[in-house]
């Protein structure tokens, strides 16, 4: 007869220690990524902020006062075809495109 294992509680059968519950494990690289995008994010918006405080140029043109507008001669408020024609036609083309170019040569020479 062969012995058997015996122990206080019985035939012996393999022990098995109590196990812990199984914890869920959630997957931690969708948070990561969303984190990644919100840091790149931030830093894209204080660079396009940032950039445009030191560079120091500004994006309006200057103003140059000109008394072009008082060398024309006056026109009509009328939408009539004839009346744009007349205003046109008296309009001095010359004498704009000259005073035009003497001021961009002042603007220039006070670069």
């Amino acid at each position: 007869m062969e012995p058997q294992n015996m122990n206080a509680q019985g035939p012996s059968e393999s022990y098995m220690p109590p196990q812990m519950p199984a914890t869920e494990k959630k997957p931690i690289g969708p948070i990561i990524g969303v984190i990644v995008i919100l840091i790149l994010l931030i830093l894209g918006g204080l660079y396009f902020f940032w950039s445009s405080k030191l560079d120091g140029v500004e994006d309006t043109l200057p103003y140059i006062p000109s008394d072009i507008s008082q060398n024309l001669p006056p026109t009509s408020s009328s939408d009539a075809i004839t009346d744009i024609d007349a205003d046109v036609a008296a309009t001095d083309l010359d004498a704009l495109e000259a005073q035009i170019d003497a001021d961009l040569k002042t603007a220039e020479s006070s670069l």
